[in-house]
């Protein structure tokens, strides 16, 4: 900002004062472009420029009044909605030409008037698949205007648009794929009161409005195809009907809660205490108590399991398992006896049976008993006679 403001200084400007004649309550769209200045085919062909708006003698616009640059048409646009009651205002538009920095400025007195009969009733809408710079296009906005003129609402002759802003800065999110539209919200208003047809399609969808915003084709109404075929995707979670009083408020005799907030009212910033806390005690609790308490449980019961293993458990006598587990505590109390007021254990039968089992081993282990019980498996020799003892000693 610094350098193109030093920039004016080198190069100067040309100034040019133009009209524009607006009304109050009703939208208009100022168009920056090129031709705006002055500046020939050959540049709006090759160079990008940069655009500023602001009051003059001031550095910003007022608050009803909005800014945007769209890339697709290469282009500024300065929109608002005057209220009522509102003075004329001048502003002050500055071109910079990004190749030679040469910067031209226009000065634009506007003109506002009184509309003679501002809009008494008004529909709030949401249309996902739209930019708002899809709607600085008089044709594509017109052709909106003709659903309701034409099917919805016929007896609104003097039908115009009332508000129109992006839904990002109204607090919607943005789409999911960048090549969709961000959404847009406008509102239409007339002096004619609501048809029938529009209090049906209010009552169609009042099921929704508990919703702030719905999904794309999250529900479809009985007026779809006089929008889709046209290139609108409305949400009908946003679909209000609204009674604007005389000093230009709105009044909530047709809905119950506005869907993006009071864009009017200025936004305070909350205080420290009055925002909600969260405790996270029970949540805590929850996740370190109920895996403790398992552990333990499974610890226990393995131990018990793996302690009292016994091979009665298997015993045939036993019905069940807690038989089984019955005739093992029987069989440990069988071996344990009082003795001077202490429990000792009788070890006694024990020692027997292990003194048996080594004893069976050894027998097994040992290679001369081996030897013996394959010698004895051998038959016995002939016994030697007196004439074969002869025969060899001759």
């Amino acid at each position: 900002m610094m350098f193109a403001l030093a920039i004016f200084w080198l190069v100067g400007w040309s100034t040019e004062v133009f009209a524009v004649e607006v009304q109050t309550t009703k939208l208009f769209v100022l168009p920056i472009n090129p031709r705006l200045f002055n500046w020939t085919s050959d540049d709006i062909s090759v160079h990008g420029f940069w655009y500023r708006g602001s009051m003059l003698n001031s550095p910003d616009l007022p608050s009803w009044m909005n800014y945007i640059y769209s890339v697709r048409y290469n282009s500024g646009y300065i929109y608002g909605v005057p209220p009522a009651k509102q003075q004329d205002i001048t502003i002050e538009l500055i071109g910079m030409n990004k190749k030679n920095y040469e910067t031209r400025r226009i000065v634009k007195n506007i003109n506002i008037t009184e509309k003679q009969e501002p809009a008494k009733y008004e529909i709030q809408m949401k249309i996902d698949n739209l930019n708002i710079d899809d709607l600085f296009d008089g044709q594509k906005l017109q052709m909106l205007m003709n659903v309701f003129k034409e099917v919805l609402w016929s007896d609104a002759d003097d039908l115009y648009a009332t508000f129109l802003d992006s839904a990002i800065k109204l607090g919607a999110r943005l789409p999911l794929k960048p090549q969709e539209g961000e959404g847009v919200v406008v509102h239409l208003g007339s002096t004619s009161e609501f048809s029938q047809e529009l209090i049906n399609l209010q009552e169609e969808v009042r099921p929704l409005w508990k919703r702030l915003s719905c999904p794309r084709d999250f529900k479809r109404t009985t007026v779809d195809r006089h929008f889709r075929p046209r290139g609108f995707l409305p949400d009908w979670c946003s679909f209000r009907l609204n009674k604007i009083e005389s000093d230009g408020t709105d009044k909530a005799q047709y809905m119950e809660r506005p869907p993006f907030g009071d864009t009017n009212a200025a936004w305070e910033l909350p205080s420290r205490i009055a925002l909600p806390t969260r405790n996270y005690s029970a949540e805590m609790a929850t996740t370190l108590i109920v895996p403790v308490v398992s552990i333990i449980l499974l610890a226990v019961l393995l131990s018990f399991i793996l302690c009292f293993h016994h091979d009665t458990i298997n015993d045939p006598k036993s019905d069940s398992f807690f038989e089984s587990i019955f005739v093992i505590c029987e069989n440990f109390a069988s071996g344990v006896k009082k003795d001077d007021d202490m429990t000792t254990i009788d070890y006694g039968a024990l020692d027997r049976d292990a003194s048996t089992l080594r004893a069976s081993s050894a027998l097994q282990m040992s290679p001369r008993l081996n030897g013996d019980a394959a010698d004895a498996c051998r038959p016995s020799p002939p016994p030697y006679t007196a004439t074969k003892r002869a025969l060899y000693d001759s």
